[in-house]
């Protein structure tokens, strides 16, 4: 039985204007022209197979949502990404003012200028015995206890020079875009 209500609903045909009301359809002319895509089948003039129609207007449906949702996924994907690269060179101004302004100071440039100051820190602390030693002759131990507590603070001094210049780079290298 059901076998012959499937095989009398496959040979039922209808009108545009059917068609047109049961998918709600603006008119009569977009019938025609999902007709003339091969979507809606025509069994006559102005008549249209309602059951294969109908199977192929909801195949199509389907597929335009599936490229909807793909493009959707897309374009999420894009913004995303565009959204990260805007957030790098976002940083990489800030980064860069900052360097401009002293505030942020290259690795380069700190090694630089730590090596030379305690470079210098230590060559005078292994020149204080020959500097010292003949100054502290025939001195009592407090005040040799002294010249060496006051040697040891100016080279320590040194230290405390911390000039924010030192470590900029003459060489800035622009962060291109």
């Amino acid at each position: 039985m059901e076998n012959k209500n499937l095989t009398e609903i496959e040979r039922v045909t209808v009108s545009a204007g059917v068609l047109k009301k049961l998918l709600l359809l603006k008119d009569d002319s977009r019938v025609r022209q999902l007709a003339g895509e091969g979507i809606f089948i025509r069994a006559s003039k102005g008549r249209y197979l309602l059951f294969e129609s109908l199977q192929n207007y909801i195949k199509t449906l389907k597929v335009q949502k599936d490229i909807a949702l793909a493009e959707d996924k897309n374009d999420i994907n894009y913004k995303t990404e565009r959204a990260k690269l805007e957030q790098i060179k976002r940083m990489q101004a800030e980064l860069k003012l900052a360097l401009m302004k002293g505030e942020l100071h290259k690795s380069s440039d700190v090694e630089m200028v730590m090596t030379d100051m305690l470079a210098r820190i230590r060559s005078r602390f292994l020149q204080m015995p020959s500097k010292m030693t003949p100054l502290l002759v025939e001195k009592e131990t407090g005040e040799i206890k002294k010249m060496l507590s006051n040697e040891v603070r100016d080279i320590l001094e040194e230290l405390k020079e911390y000039d924010p210049k030192d470590f900029y780079s003459e060489d800035f290298v622009e962060i291109e875009e």
